[in-house]
């Protein structure tokens, strides 16, 4: 089933959800070499996606036609994505990143671009499977960009009020060693790119907009 989130990416999908006594942990996995493409492709594993704009298209599915019947947007619960969801984005003109390893210390990485009113910001965080870091990825889109995702509800939890506590459900990653994402780490600098400045978040993203309000000067 393919989706297309783009203009409710903010409300549906939240890569932090609370399930229970144990942490959630969401991963955020991608090829950095695919971030200086304008079409890109990663995945996210253990995460909420709320279905409240998505009823019609969920009740396609075999499964989810029974399970939802009744339900409104008024009162639509999530799916808790506890295997690997593909993302597509399209019209990227840029990136943003920063890298936290496990003892805070941050490292910032980013392409040259500037923001059109109506730029998209993508923002999404994850643990890598490179255990010690995490990543906080800021994807920046022109007006006409686009962000599907392609997953099977029968891969996913239907989770509603009686089904509160599904942490025991969350998807284990085992932490491998990259040579590639060693690479990039080591390209990464310490200075603040602009987009996790929060005086510039706030001048062109105000009260987290997802599309800019001006364009950058």
């Amino acid at each position: 089933m393919i989706l297309d989130i783009t203009e409710s990416f903010l409300y549906d999908v939240n890569m932090d959800p609370d399930l229970g006594k144990e942490t959630c942990i969401t991963y955020l996995i991608f090829d950095p070499d695919e971030l200086y493409n304008d079409k890109i492709s990663l995945k996210l594993i253990n995460f909420d996606l709320n279905t409240s704009h998505f009823l019609d298209e969920l009740r396609m599915d075999s499964k989810m036609e029974h399970t939802l019947k009744g339900v409104t947007c008024l009162n639509a619960p999530s799916l808790f994505c506890n295997m690997p969801v593909n993302f597509e984005f399209t019209g990227i003109k840029g990136f943003e990143l920063c890298i936290l390893d496990d003892k805070q210390k941050k490292i910032y990485k980013s392409t040259s671009y500037k923001l059109k009113k109506g730029d998209l910001r993508f923002r999404l965080t994850g643990k890598s499977s490179l255990s010690q870091y995490f990543v906080v990825l800021n994807l920046i889109g022109n007006t006409n960009a686009k962000v599907c995702i392609d997953f099977a509800p029968n891969d996913c939890i239907y989770n509603d009020e009686k089904n509160i506590n599904i942490s025991y459900n969350q998807y284990k990653m085992e932490n491998i060693k990259n040579p590639k994402w060693e690479d990039f780490i080591n390209s990464c600098y310490k200075e603040r790119t602009k987009m996790f400045d929060f005086d510039f978040v706030e001048e062109y993203f105000p009260l987290f907009a997802l599309r800019a309000i001006k364009d950058e000067k």
